[in-house]
């Protein structure tokens, strides 16, 4: 390109924005809501809404960190209603694969719980 005398100054390469907020990302009150969509709301948005609401990054059962055996380990975001519209803060949390499994919610296999907010 530089043969051709075009100017790439102003390629910012692929992670450009690794590390910062882009400037047209929800804010978390606009994820934390009950919503009527026919989709479910991707997890790397609720994972990021609960981390900007001060949820910390532990198993909200057994407190564990998201490591296991010194590797990495993804904490699951888990719908205590069992609702996957309902995303308000109250109904989220993050729990461990282990802890997941054996709620009554886990894979929508169950029922899920009714409450009066529904």
């Amino acid at each position: 390109m530089a043969e051709n005398g075009i100017d790439t100054s102003h390629f910012l390469g692929q992670a450009h924005q690794r590390g910062r907020t882009s400037p047209t990302a929800k804010r978390a009150e606009d994820i934390l809501i009950r919503h009527d969509g026919p989709r479910r709301t991707k997890t790397t948005l609720l994972r990021r809404a609960l981390r900007d609401a001060g949820v910390p990054e532990e198993c909200a059962r057994c407190g564990v960190a998201p490591e296991w055996l010194g590797r990495p380990m993804t904490l699951e975001i888990d719908h205590v209603n069992g609702d996957w519209r309902d995303d308000r803060q109250e109904n989220l949390r993050l729990l461990c694969p282990n802890c997941h499994a054996s709620t009554d919610t886990w894979c929508r296999g169950r029922k899920r719980r009714h409450t009066s907010a529904q």
